[in-house]
């Protein structure tokens, strides 16, 4: 049996997600001092892939400072959404 699979988006190693992660989450806007906070103990593709996410390479550019770039696929995009904002909310603790 395949199993389906929902394509969110593309993603660059260096650039991250070509989306908001956290507005695609569910959640409201971060402060500065907040994203600052977020993104100094996980990193955007760390965190979608600790949380289910699948990201596929789909090219990896070979020059020096070439960069990797993927596609993120999810299985389940309500369960994936779900374990985000609380992942992201887990994060920030009493910051929010």
């Amino acid at each position: 049996m395949v199993e389906s699979v929902t394509f969110i988006c593309t993603a660059d190693l260096y650039d991250g997600l070509a989306i908001d992660i956290i507005a695609y989450a569910g959640l409201p806007p971060l402060s500065a001092r907040q994203e600052t906070h977020l993104w100094e103990q996980v990193a955007e593709l760390q965190l979608v892939e600790e949380n289910g996410g699948e990201l596929r390479i789909t090219s990896k550019d070979p020059a020096p400072g070439g960069t990797i770039k993927y596609d993120l696929f999810v299985q389940n995009e309500q369960e994936f959404k779900a374990k985000l904002k609380a992942d992201i909310q887990y994060h920030l603790g009493e910051m929010i």
